[in-house]
């Protein structure tokens, strides 16, 4: 297993799951705390998002494409979601 991705939050991770789920990418969540403050809790946890070695090239592409459409929508509020 690689680490593709160290999340501020614990929410932002289980969004990135979500993607690489949804594309076929096995990943797994470690948390520091997992259960403080329930999982969308806005205490900064941290959460490591991690995926078998075979799929790292593919879950870092992913996930730069959600980071890359998260900072375009923060420069620019008219982009719908």
């Amino acid at each position: 297993m690689k680490e593709v991705h160290v999340a501020t939050y614990r929410s932002e991770s289980l969004v990135l799951k979500s993607i690489l789920e949804s594309a076929g990418i096995d990943s797994e969540i470690q948390a520091d705390d997992p259960l403080r403050g329930g999982i969308f809790s806005t205490d900064v946890m941290g959460a490591r998002l991690y995926v078998r070695d075979e799929d790292t090239e593919d879950a870092l592409a992913l996930i730069a494409d959600y980071t890359a459409q998260r900072a375009a929508k923060a420069s620019n509020p008219e982009i719908l979601p």
